[in-house]
């Protein structure tokens, strides 16, 4: 038995004309698009709630992330650096083995 080459033309016509597999590819087009919008709104409306804190709590100069307080945002992005909350998380204690 003689094995013959895949014909290609044939091949890609089958493939181009399938309206089913079309319509899946659609569908992962559509939601794909979606994501990326769900993406680039939450950006949006996160630098406009950061500049809306920023707005709210100015930065004195010469200090980049503290507020009028002397406790800035970073206190929110890391606890174990606030000053009014260090005594609340401590790093483990793997001991000196």
């Amino acid at each position: 038995m003689q094995q013959s080459e895949p014909n290609f033309l044939k091949n890609l016509h089958t493939e181009l004309s399938d309206g089913k597999a079309w319509l899946g590819r659609g569908i992962v087009l559509a939601y794909a698009a979606l994501a990326g919008l769900a993406v680039v709104i939450f950006t949006i409306m996160s630098e406009t709630a950061f500049g809306w804190f920023q707005y709210i709590h100015p930065q004195p100069l010469g200090h980049p992330h503290l507020d009028a307080s002397g406790h800035g945002w970073h206190c929110l992005a890391h606890p174990a650096i606030c000053p009014r909350c260090g005594g609340l998380w401590h790093p483990p204690n793997h001991g000196d083995a």
